[in-house]
């Protein structure tokens, strides 16, 4: 059993105008501890559809997931 508490770590462009954006740029005092919702949008599986087929063996202890959009450079 991990002890390790869940984390998300993000990587945002500072772009005043776009509302998201905008509030991650807020002072931390106003956003840490806040309750962050996130949405996945297109396709996407979690386990690996190798794990859900059968062969399952180990999960990762950790993953890195890449998103584009807007402001992605």
């Amino acid at each position: 059993m991990s002890t390790e508490t869940p984390s998300l770590e993000l990587a945002v462009q500072h772009s005043p105008k776009n509302p998201a954006a905008a509030y991650l740029f807020r002072p931390e005092e106003e956003i840490l501890g806040e309750q962050l919702h996130v949405r996945v949008g297109g396709s996407f599986v979690w386990p690996p559809l190798r794990y859900l087929a059968g062969r399952r063996g180990n999960l990762p202890k950790r993953a890195v997931f890449v998103a584009g959009g807007v402001g992605i450079k």
